[in-house]
């Protein structure tokens, strides 16, 4: 949350007023945006198969990047 949002998740909680079921204003701006995560491998997830993964990047997805991926999926086929 502190990276993604550029705040901490105590200040999340804070913004709720004691509701829990409610969604912070923050994270409501996140709806319909197209995100790209990096993930964080370790050992235990490729032998066991575990499915908690450490969120190295998070990007917003917009033409530029967008860009880049074909670029960087053609030049793979080359």
């Amino acid at each position: 949350a502190a990276r993604l949002l550029n705040t901490s998740t105590s200040k999340l909680l804070d913004t709720l007023d004691g509701k829990s079921e409610a969604v912070p204003k923050i994270i409501q701006q996140l709806y319909g945006k197209r995100l790209i995560f990096r993930f964080k491998l370790i050992d235990n997830n490729l032998t066991f198969g575990t499915q908690n993964y450490a969120v190295k990047r998070t990007f917003v997805l917009d033409d530029r990047l967008e860009l880049l991926y074909l670029d960087n999926k053609a030049e793979e086929k080359n």
